[in-house]
């Protein structure tokens, strides 16, 4: 399965890994004519050099009109995203007949998979901020998360409190700013769909508190993994009915421990047990599709937070070595980390939480740890 995307270079964007059709050219002429053929031509947009492609109506197929031993190659993206769900999806089949129109065994065929962003985790996925005196500036819910905050709610933020970071008032759940790093990576990568949580927006991921996300604030790692256990007293929907999408091309991003940290009882060691208990289950879930395993590490605490130095050098530091440390070995899937340890707080944050311009940092840091987690080993890594 590779993943496509929109085509948006044309404005100035850039959308990692646009796809591309490379068909390799034939050793001999012959006579010989190579085509491809789509399960769904009307999904797809197809450029040479830039020019649109026509493919034949009714047919999904159309003959290369390059040399046949010269390699032609063609960018393909997402004709209208809307059209597109998070399992839709279009079959290549690249194929060779002879000057008699006749087709030779052994079509070369690919699966073209819309990649879907499933971000797990707590508080910091949410984006919720607070001042440095720990009064709120956005919503937040709690367990056992079955409620997310109402658009009326967020009527009641302290307006003051925003006013004098020069934050925007009233808040605004649409307001990027509002929305975590969530908003601000959305915007990093167009075409990619989001699952989750509904966020005040049905799912459709354009408006509301920023895109759906499994976001809960105040989880633990084992309230994550309880989340994905049938017959669970904390089971819910989310986040096992996204990861559970099939097929598309999950880019799930694990951001969660930091209120494992928090706790005395806790070290290092045995949080990271409950780490890789969590992944382990959430690749479970994913039952071979296509995945990227977005591994983040935390942050460190900041005063005012209680016993932030306990917090960070007794269990935050050794789990964010041990996490930066551990192997993958799914088949199906790729992984990447995307090192938040070095992010720092503002002096007008509560510790630990954080304000829109180091939620933005954060977001470019997932951004360029999802592009070259995708990037690795692009040719012949890819297939179905």
């Amino acid at each position: 399965g590779f993943l496509i995307t929109t085509k948006t270079d044309s404005a100035g964007e850039f959308t990692p890994l646009n796809a591309k059709i490379s068909v390799q050219g034939l050793s001999v002429d012959g006579g010989l004519s190579r085509w491809l053929r789509f399960s769904d031509s009307s999904k797809i947009e197809l450029l040479h050099n830039g020019i649109p492609v026509e493919i034949s109506e009714g047919t999904d197929e159309f003959k290369i009109e390059i040399h046949p031993t010269v390699i032609a190659e063609y960018e393909i993206s997402m004709h209208n995203q809307e059209d597109w769900a998070a399992d839709t999806n279009v079959t290549v089949e690249y194929f060779v007949k002879d000057r008699k129109g006749r087709t030779f065994p052994g079509a070369d065929k690919v699966r073209l998979l819309r990649p879907v962003v499933i971000a797990i985790g707590d508080s910091l996925t949410f984006g919720y901020m607070a001042d440095s005196n720990r009064q709120p500036l956005t919503m937040n819910w709690s367990q056992l998360w079955d409620n997310y905050p109402k658009k009326t709610s967020w009527n009641s933020v302290d307006s003051a409190a925003r006013e004098t970071l020069n934050l925007a008032v009233p808040a605004l759940e649409t307001d990027i700013t509002n929305q975590g790093w969530r908003g601000y990576l959305r915007a990093q990568l167009p075409g990619f769909l989001w699952l989750g949580e509904g966020a005040n927006n049905d799912n459709i991921g354009h408006g509301g508190h920023g895109p759906p996300h499994c976001g809960y604030s105040g989880a633990k790692i084992g309230h994550i993994t309880a989340r994905m256990m049938p017959n669970h007293v904390q089971y819910r929907v989310m986040p096992a009915k996204a990861l559970k999408t099939y097929p598309c091309y999950a880019v799930v991003i694990c951001f969660i421990g930091i209120n494992d940290c928090n706790d005395p009882k806790e070290n290092g060691k045995s949080i990271f047990e409950k780490w890789m208990e969590c992944a382990n289950k959430i690749m479970a879930n994913r039952e071979g599709g296509k995945t990227l395993f977005v591994s983040v590490t935390l942050p460190n605490e900041e005063t005012p937070w209680a016993s932030y130095q306990t917090n960070n050098f007794d269990r935050i530091q050794p789990l964010n070595n041990m996490i930066m440390n551990y192997q993958f070995s799914f088949p199906f899937a790729r992984s990447s980390v995307a090192n938040c340890s070095n992010i720092q707080h503002d002096v007008n944050d509560d510790g630990l939480h954080f304000l829109p311009p180091t939620y933005e940092q954060i977001s470019t840091v997932l951004f360029e740890s999802i592009k070259s987690g995708l990037a690795i080993g692009v040719r012949g890594s890819q297939d179905d």
